[in-house]
């Protein structure tokens, strides 16, 4: 997906993110997640900034990480 951003599938994406393994594999997810962005619905931003907003609650992005 990271190669050709048309093979990115949204809900793939969303999966990592939410329940990424690793703040490395978070990272590509996220990486993935912001280069799909303009083709986003208002739907899927919404749903995409509550798993965001879960992360920062427990998940890997903490204050003063990159």
């Amino acid at each position: 997906m990271e190669g050709d951003g048309r093979l990115a599938d949204f809900n793939a994406v969303l999966e990592v993110i939410e329940h990424s393994r690793s703040a490395f594999e978070l990272s590509h997810g996220l990486d993935i997640a912001r280069s799909m962005l303009p083709r986003l619905d208002e739907s899927q931003r919404r749903r995409l900034a509550a798993v965001l907003q879960d992360q920062r609650n427990s998940g890997w992005i903490t204050p003063g990480t990159d």
